[in-house]
């Protein structure tokens, strides 16, 4: 019974790794959640942008249209190529002031897409910017904390070994 009380008592002089406590999390680790939703953003506002550029483009397609057709109209039925009354050239004036008038709405129309294609195209710069910012933050993190995490292995075989230099009867 008293050598196995010695053998409890003993030191154990078995070479052991120093463990730091290691933090609940690394830096780099809770910054994460915060760049994956700066992705979002910049991802949610790209797909912004490309429905304010498709919406831009079907305007001026529809422009482009009505300013052919009134062309086409004014062409083929111009005053004074052929008889025509006074009736027929009032209905035709109005025609194509009616006309005109859609043309000016459709021109205002593809100005107001287009302040609202560049507003959109500014916020998703802004996340993007963010986005990178923050990953770049994280790449950052992670090159510290691996350095560290070198710098602690380095020092751990000196510190064990000083520990075992000590411990020698």
């Amino acid at each position: 019974m008293l050598a196995q009380c010695r053998s409890d008592l003993a030191i154990d002089r078995s070479p052991r790794i120093l463990e730091l406590p290691r933090q609940a999390a690394r830096h780099s680790e809770r910054m994460q959640p915060i760049t994956d939703i700066a992705v979002t953003r910049e991802c949610n506002a790209s797909a912004v942008v490309a429905q304010a550029a498709r919406a831009l483009s079907d305007r001026e397609r529809q422009l482009a249209q009505l300013k052919a057709c009134l062309e086409d109209y004014a062409r083929r039925n111009a005053p004074g190529l052929g008889s025509g009354d006074a009736v027929r050239m009032q209905g035709y004036r109005t025609f194509l002031g009616r006309f005109t008038d859609a043309v000016r709405a459709q021109e205002q129309l593809v100005q107001a897409a287009r302040h609202e294609y560049e507003r959109k195209k500014e916020e998703w710069c802004v996340q993007r910017v963010d986005a990178a910012a923050a990953g770049s933050a994280v790449e950052r993190m992670q090159v510290f904390e691996r350095a560290d995490e070198g710098q602690r292995e380095q020092k751990q075989p000196c510190d064990e070994t000083a520990r075992l230099t000590r411990w020698r009867p």
